[in-house]
C-alpha cells in the first residue's frame, strides 16, 4: 500500500478513535512540538514580566565580601528609597552582596569581583562601596575614594559624631611610583591605624566605619574582623544621594 493510503487510512482510523486513543495519537506525534511551544512561550512571557517589572536604578552601593538574604536586600533598599521619597516601585536603590574577594588568593570569583567593580567604576555606575578594612584599603590606596573631609560640610561632619577611614596619600603616591616603574618586589608599608590621621604624613578621610551593633547588620553580615566601613567612589553620578545615604545611616 503506497505511504499516503496507508496515512490517510491511520487518520480516519484515529478519527473515530475513543478520545483517549486520539490523546494517545497526538502525544506520540506531536509531543516535541508541544515542548517547543510552551518553551516559547515561556521564555516570552518572562522577557516580558521582566520589562515590564525592570526598576530604574538611581543609586547603587556594592556590599563586597558580604552575605544577605534576597528578601533583605530588597527591603533595605526599598526602606532607603522611601527615605529618599522615590517610587520603589519604579525606581531602585540597590546595595548588592554577593561580591567575593579575596585579594591574597585571587580565585576566580574575586577576580570576577575585581572586574566588575572596575568596570562600574570606570562607567561611573556605582555610587558607594561597603566593605572591611582590607578590601577598602586596596581601593583607596587607588584613589578610588572621595575625601570625606570636603565631601561632607563642617556641620555634617560635627552632626554626625562619625569614626573616620584615613588613607597616606604620601604612601599612594609611593605606591604609584613603584608600579609605574614596575618595581613588584619593593613593599610599601601601610598606616598601622588608618582611624589615627596623626601617624601619617598627607592623612585623606576616604570611609565611614559603621559601628558593631548599627542596625544595618540585622541585614548584612561581613566576612572578616572589625566594622564595615562606607566610602563615596569619587566619580559618583549622584553626590546628594550619597549625603542622603550617610544622613540615613549615621543620623541620631
Amino acid at each position: 500500500m503506497p505511504l499516503m493510503d496507508e496515512f490517510k487510512e491511520e487518520r480516519a482510523s484515529i478519527k473515530n478513535a475513543p478520545f483517549k486513543k486520539k490523546l494517545r495519537y497526538f502525544w506520540d506525534y506531536y509531543k516535541w512540538h508541544v515542548v517547543v511551544v510552551i518553551i516559547v512561550i515561556w521564555t516570552v512571557c518572562s522577557l516580558v514580566n521582566l520589562y515590564l517589572n525592570k526598576r530604574e536604578l538611581v543609586f547603587y552601593t556594592a556590599c563586597i565580601n558580604s552575605t544577605c538574604l534576597e528578601a533583605d536586600m530588597d527591603v533595605y533598599g526599598n526602606a532607603f528609597g522611601e527615605y529618599l521619597g522615590i517610587d520603589t516601585k519604579k525606581q531602585e536603590c540597590l546595595f548588592e552582596t554577593g561580591l567575593p574577594m579575596d585579594l591574597a588568593h585571587m580565585d576566580s570569583d574575586s577576580v570576577g569581583t575585581t572586574q566588575k567593580i572596575m568596570v562600574y567604576m570606570s562607567a561611573s555606575d556605582i555610587d558607594s562601596i561597603i566593605t572591611t578594612d582590607n578590601t577598602l584599603q586596596h581601593y583607596a590606596y587607588l584613589n578610588s575614594f572621595c575625601d570625606l573631609n570636603e565631601f561632607l560640610s563642617a556641620e555634617e561632619l560635627e552632626k554626625y559624631d562619625l569614626k573616620l577611614y584615613y588613607m597616606d596619600q604620601a604612601v599612594a603616591r609611593e605606591m604609584k611610583a613603584l608600579t609605574d616603574a614596575k618595581d613588584y618586589n619593593t613593599t610599601v608599608e601601610l598606616p598601622k591605624d588608618p582611624y589615627d590621621p596623626t601617624t601619617m604624613k598627607e592623612p585623606v578621610a576616604v570611609g565611614i566605619a559603621i559601628e558593631k551593633g548599627h542596625p544595618f547588620y540585622n541585614s548584612f553580615h561581613f566576612s572578616g574582623e572589625g566594622p564595615a566601613i562606607l566610602s563615596i567612589v569619587k566619580n559618583t553620578k549622584h553626590p546628594e544621594t550619597c549625603h542622603k545615604l550617610i544622613e540615613y545611616l549615621f543620623s541620631k
